[in-house]
């Protein structure tokens, strides 16, 4: 049963199916030691 619910799941996703682009820039992380939570 599980997999007849996963099949039409990627039959019905692949009708409309695109290659995906990720499109955010180089994601950094940044230092929040000694900053507030609403400096964040």
């Amino acid at each position: 049963e599980l997999q007849e619910h996963i099949d039409a799941y990627i039959n019905a996703y692949n009708v409309k199916a695109e290659p995906f682009v990720w499109t955010k820039k180089k994601v950094r992380q940044r230092r929040f030691k000694g900053r507030r939570i609403t400096q964040l």
